[in-house]
Parts: C-alpha cells; structure tokens; sequence
C-alpha cells in the first residue's frame, strides 16, 4: 500500500510538518507511562526516550512520497494541546449530555475538545457522575461492570471515528439509556450481533495506543464485553450497536428500558407473516410476497428494511436467497 493510498484509508497518518514538541501536551508521557506499566511492566515503550516511544508507536514518521517528517494526525489526536486540534481538526468535538429531567434541553452538558487521552478521563467521569454504579462478583472481585460498559463505550466514540468529519460526535444519558453517535468510515451497514462481528480499526495507530495504555483491548472484545455485560448491568437488555455513516450505540440503564427495547422489536403482524413465508421458502421473491399479501412491492421493501433492525434477515442477490 503506498503512502497516498494509505492516508486514504486512515487518515491518522497525515502528518503535520510544523507541529512541534511545544504544540503537545508532552506532561501526559509520565502518566502515558504509569497506564503502560500498570498493564504490561515489561513493555519496550518504558525503556525508550519519548522521541523514541513517539517513533515507535507510530506517531512520528516519514512520507516516504513527499520526503516530510514529523507528527501525524494520531499524535495530534492522541497529545495535542486544545488550540493544535483545533487548527488541525476544526471540527473536532464530542457533545456529551445528560437529558432526565429535561427533555427538550438538557439538565448537564460539556462539550470535550481535548485530546483524546484527557477526553477519555472527562467522558468517563460524565458518565459516572450520571448513571448509577452495579458491582458484580467477577473473578471472586468485586466489579464496577458500569466502569466496563462506559469503558468500551468512550473508547469506541473516541477511537473509532473519521476525524476529517464535521460531524459532533455525541454522549447522551438519558432516563433508562445511554446513546452515542460518530462519523465512520462504514464497511457495512447494518445492525452488528454478538457473533458476526468481523473486527476492523478504524484508526490502528490510536486503537493500538489505547490498547496499550489499558484504555480498550484488542479489536472486536468491545463489542463482546457489551453483549456480556450490557445485559448483567440493564437486568437482561442488549447492547444495540449500528454501523452506517453514522455509528450508532444504545445501551439500556434500566429495567424500563428492556421492557421497552423488547416491544422495540417484536414484529408487526405483517412482518411475522414474511418471516414465516421466506421460513418456508428461501427462494421466495418480493413480488411473491407482495402478491401473497394483498401490498405493493414498495411496501414489502419497507418491511423488511424494517425487520433489519429487529432480527437477522438478509438476501443475497447473486444466489436469489433468504438467510433467517
């Protein structure tokens, strides 16, 4: 892949020629260093200078099209003072907001424009701060699966993001729900279920430094310890995690919010009726069903664009299939 293509596919690796030591929050190494220590003593970041670790995590690099040198997007992202993102990401932001009593407005709200390593703490705390703690008996230790679910959603609205987009990120805790949305890069549209996930970073460089900072583990657990722990925490809800242009995540708080995801997806007479027909025959065409049920074709399309986000339906054009 050459260097051109590569920034067309992550975009963290633009470097910035004039950015410099003094346009970075150079007094997070420190704390960078105690988070690596306290996963992984033995890390080889630990024993380098910190032009070294830079070097080394890709955060500082060469194009080799154009000959510059210097820190990268993901640097930028990872390090940089408000005023360095600002000019280099202007759209930059994440909108969180805590909406309970309040519903038109809100009852809370900061907007983060930090790094991505401050913006972690602040998130973390925001989410904290407003919803209750749950500890379980995980490992005989007692846990804060709270902490876990916030942790997997933060890391995710921060790593996992087109950072060239204009597009506000958003944290919004409501009364039985947590919801977040950011711009992506989309490799599928769709509802993500528990085992079909096929992990792939959005931004390596900066999944990887998380990862190593003990702020996200390795690519696709996110998505696995939400389906664990989603549950345990919302008294049996499931995470709902959707990918298009825009992502989206929905994590029920409450009892409340099960019953009232539950009734979210059960499916309309009509819809139950398509299930069952393309149950009983895979080949079943559109116009098929249309017929067998007295509507159009338009209205069997919306239906099942409908069912999509209820259960698992595809069809596969090539072999003229269902898949239930």
């Amino acid at each position: 892949m050459t260097t051109a293509s590569k920034i067309g596919a992550f975009n963290e690796h633009k470097i910035f020629p004039v950015v410099e030591d003094s346009d970075l929050n150079l007094e997070l190494l420190p704390v960078v260093r105690q988070l690596i220590a306290n996963r992984n003593s033995r890390h080889e970041w630990l024993k380098m200078t910190d032009h070294e670790l830079f070097i080394s995590a890709g955060l500082y690099e060469k194009d080799f099209v154009t000959g510059q040198k210097g820190y990268n997007l993901a640097a930028v992202m990872l390090f940089g003072k408000e005023p360095t993102i600002r000019s280099c990401v202007p759209g930059y932001i994440t909108d969180a907001i805590y909406r309970v009593e309040d519903n038109l407005r809100y009852d809370d709200r900061i907007r983060v424009q930090s790094n991505l390593i401050e913006s972690y703490d602040m998130l973390m705390k925001f989410i904290q701060v407003h919803t209750s703690d749950k500890f379980f008996l995980l490992n005989n230790m007692n846990t804060s699966v709270r902490d876990i679910i916030a942790r997997e959603v933060v890391s995710n609205i921060l790593i996992h993001r087109d950072y060239s987009s204009a597009f506000p990120a958003k944290l919004v805790i409501e009364k039985d729900f947590l919801k977040t949305e950011n711009w992506c890069r989309p490799r599928r549209h769709g509802n993500i279920l528990e085992d079909e996930f096929s992990p792939y970073p959005k931004n390596p460089l900066v999944a990887n430094f998380f990862t190593s900072i003990g702020r996200s583990e390795s690519i696709g657990s996110g998505v696995k310890n939400l389906y664990q722990y989603v549950p345990m925490y919302s008294g049996g809800g499931k995470p709902v995690l959707y990918e298009d242009d825009v992502f989206k995540i929905t994590i029920p708080l409450s009892t409340e919010a099960v019953s009232e995801q539950k009734s979210s997806v059960e499916l309309t007479e009509r819809e139950e009726k398509i299930r069952e027909m393309i149950s009983q025959n895979k080949k079943i065409t559109v116009e098929e069903l249309a017929e067998a049920l007295g509507v159009n074709r338009r209205t069997i399309l919306r239906n099942v664009q409908e069912m999509k986000s209820k259960i698992p339906i595809k069809y596969d054009r090539k072999s003229g299939l269902w898949s239930l």
